[in-house]
């Protein structure tokens, strides 16, 4: 079984597979006309943890037009890689159906598809190198940066509040059931951390969490069949966005979009600044951004939804990503280097907001 997201038939499996007849069949089926394309060059290849990456610069024919993109990103799923494939598969699905959402920030997509049988799938998108960078890690965001996030997760996360495809077109809606499922998944995950730590972990720390699960099925409450819910991105770092170089004339946009769930929308915003942030950073810029992402949801025509519940929503999220390095390190595809300082992050913003009154 095949699916596509344009006439791109074959699933591409190689960086060297995309050729100068397949993109023109493409961009013809994108509705791009007149782009006749001469030649492409790959500039640059990537293997990442869950991908293989590549960069391409196009040339045309003198009458093709300005809309045609003179540099374009390949996303290939790694060969023997189920959660790459998986991945990969969910991200052609989102753009597939929500791809031409012009409310949405995301990045002009030229085609997909995916085989169930072999797991072998690819995204074509626009690169917008040479209008968007974003900051080498692990370099926190500037703060004109930072604003244009929480710009593009607002405009995101507005568009899906409360929207009726929540749990049936996209996302799965958290039912009585699902609580008991998330607790078991907690506890055999927190378990296999602590086995994996040892002493690296302290006995306050150890509390901390324990108190977590024991309040877990209470706070899980607010995921099942609350008001004010939408779809978040799930996995909201800086370099999971394109941040324009001119933030007055260009918007900031959302990649990697396969970690997509439904919950309150502050907890990416307690991703990007609670776990990805040190406390010196976040405490010059957290409340003006949690403010500005407030207003930006209401002028965007989110309704009913209070300044104490957005406070709440975002304390909310700082609890729910404690175990996000939990999940890294028990995983065991992200590396040490990664988890062991978000752990440290994240506990920071748990003491500086107070959230064991949650507790």
């Amino acid at each position: 079984m095949r699916t596509e997201l344009t006439a791109m038939t074959d699933i591409l499996r190689d960086p060297s597979s995309l050729t100068p007849d397949l993109l023109n069949r493409t961009f013809e089926h994108c509705g791009l006309r007149e782009t006749e394309v001469t030649g492409i060059r790959l500039r640059d290849r990537v293997d990442g943890l869950f991908s293989i990456r590549a960069f391409y610069e196009v040339s045309y024919a003198p009458s093709a037009p300005e809309t045609a993109p003179r540099k374009i990103f390949l996303k290939l799923s790694l060969p023997d890689s189920e959660p790459s494939q998986s991945m990969i598969r969910q991200e052609v699905d989102f753009y597939q159906q929500y791809g031409a959402v012009t409310a949405l920030p995301l990045v002009r997509n030229f085609g997909g598809a995916y085989s169930v049988e072999t797991g072998a799938a690819h995204l074509l998108l626009e690169d917008l190198s040479l209008s968007h960078r974003n900051p080498p890690p692990p370099l926190p965001p500037t703060r004109s940066q930072a604003e244009s996030m929480v710009d593009a997760l607002a405009r995101f996360h507005a568009y899906w509040w409360e929207h009726t495809g929540l749990g049936i077109d996209v996302g799965e809606k958290w039912e009585e059931s699902t609580i008991e499922k998330s607790m078991q998944h907690l506890e055999a995950q927190f378990k296999k951390f602590c086995d994996m730590v040892g002493e690296g972990i302290s006995t306050d720390r150890k509390r901390l969490y324990e108190k977590f699960l024991a309040a877990w099925p209470r706070l899980a409450r607010r995921l099942v069949d609350s008001p004010n819910l939408t779809l978040i991105h799930g996995d909201a770092h800086t370099w999971n966005f394109l941040l324009p170089k001119e933030p007055a004339r260009d918007r900031a946009y959302l990649i990697d979009l396969c970690t997509c769930r439904i919950r309150p929308g502050p907890n990416d915003l307690a991703y990007m600044m609670g776990l990805m942030w040190f406390p010196d950073v976040r405490a010059m810029w957290e409340q003006n951004l949690l403010d500005s992402y407030y207003q930006r949801l209401i002028s965007f025509g989110v309704k009913d939804y209070s300044t104490d519940d957005y406070k709440w929503d975002y304390r909310f999220g700082i609890l729910c990503n404690l175990f996000t390095p939990v999940f890294q390190a028990s995983g065991g595809f992200v590396p040490a280097t990664t988890w062991w300082y978000s752990l440290e992050r994240i506990l920071a913003a748990f003491h500086d907001l107070d959230c064991d009154e949650l507790l």
